[in-house]
């Protein structure tokens, strides 16, 4: 095990994957169409906030990781691994809606589907990080180009109100039924956002108090979880309102979790050798939860009423968790057998090669 691996952003990696399978549990469940009156509803809309940090903290993840990333061959090669992996579990999700699900699917619709990114219901994630990908170093090139911090700031405030600031105010807008005249055209860059905050905590190794800090996350998402059920109150929840991982209240939420969490010590060797083999497999995990989702809640479907269901979440999401860590270490085994028996005939293939022309060599 290295021991000069950050374990913190393992941990950040690990939660943003059981994030992830909490939030979706949500969609499932029917959180999203239920009417807004019991007081239960509160605790999850409190820990439906805190979920929905998860694409945020992968994105800020990638800022931190990938900012000194430049314009070269083993670069942008290491993005086959991405693609490797997302089509051998879209293979997987696609037998499994024609199997399970009972979906009749051509290969020709299939093969589309792979291309698309609607093999796999959450690979919108897939296409969107690989866009990313392919500008990174571009965007590492416009971040240190900027000399000062005073100018790295103002690109991420400039970004922030790009990209954030607009949902805020439609949300405000459309609760006071006032037709919203904020530009929104950049909102789809919030990607960018993220990467940016998140090269910046790298560069400026930013520190704060976190005992100060955890009681102001605490009464931050207890004021913002008020107020969402306050807005939905007798009506099913609203998407409109803050309802995107772009808007500035799920930003602020994201980036408080990562300054908690991207700088403890964890000295626990069984802690560590969980987490980062957790980490190593998250994004495989994001895929396969997609078909353990559909298994798992579909089991219950007819069984439970909506608000058995959601409080059924507290069960099904660590099997979801188990089942989709499970699937992507069998995965990567696979990969490792298939590795070899390339490497196996690659290595007959070179010998074959060279035999040949020792032969024709001493036929001169």
């Amino acid at each position: 095990m290295n021991k000069n691996r950050n374990i913190a952003l393992d941990l950040i990696r690990t939660l943003a994957i059981l994030f992830v399978i909490t939030v979706h549990s949500f969609k499932f469940t029917g959180y999203y169409d239920v009417v807004f009156q019991s007081k239960s509803l509160y605790i999850y809309t409190a820990i439906r906030w805190i979920t929905y940090t998860c694409v945020p903290l992968f994105l800020l993840l990638t800022g931190y990781l990938q900012n000194k990333k430049d314009i070269n061959k083993k670069y942008y090669k290491s993005i086959f691994k991405v693609i490797y992996s997302y089509v051998f579990i879209s293979i997987c999700a696609i037998i499994f809606k024609n199997i399970y699900l009972n979906e009749e699917i051509s290969i020709i619709s299939a093969v589309v589907s792979i291309f698309n990114f609607t093999a796999d219901d959450y690979a919108w994630y897939v296409e969107m990080y690989i866009g990313l990908f392919l500008i990174i170093p571009f965007l590492n090139i416009m971040y240190h180009a900027l000399k000062t911090r005073k100018n790295k700031k103002i690109l991420i405030l400039t970004f922030l109100i790009l990209t954030s600031l607009t949902l805020l105010f439609k949300s405000i807008s459309s609760q006071l039924n006032i037709t919203s005249k904020v530009p929104e055209y950049w909102e789809c860059l919030y990607p960018i956002t993220y990467y940016f905050i998140g090269a910046y905590i790298c560069e400026f190794n930013i520190k704060i108090n976190k005992k100060i800090f955890s009681i102001i996350f605490i009464i931050y998402t207890i004021i913002i979880s008020i107020i969402t059920f306050w807005v939905n109150y007798g009506k099913i929840y609203d998407w409109a309102f803050l309802g995107s991982y772009s808007c500035i209240t799920t930003v602020i939420l994201a980036v408080m979790i990562f300054l908690l969490l991207y700088d403890i010590n964890i000295n626990n060797d069984i802690a560590r050798k969980t987490l980062t083999s957790i980490s190593i497999h998250s994004f495989d995990m994001y895929l396969f939860s997609y078909i353990f989702d559909n298994f798992c809640y579909n089991t219950f479907k007819n069984i439970l009423n909506v608000e058995m269901k959601i409080y059924y979440m507290i069960f099904l999401i660590p099997v979801i968790f188990l089942l989709s860590y499970i699937a992507s270490i069998c995965k990567q085994y696979v990969f490792n057998i298939i590795n070899k028996l390339v490497m196996i005939v690659s290595n007959k293939l070179k010998g074959l090669k060279n035999e040949k022309n020792i032969h024709n060599y001493s036929d001169l």
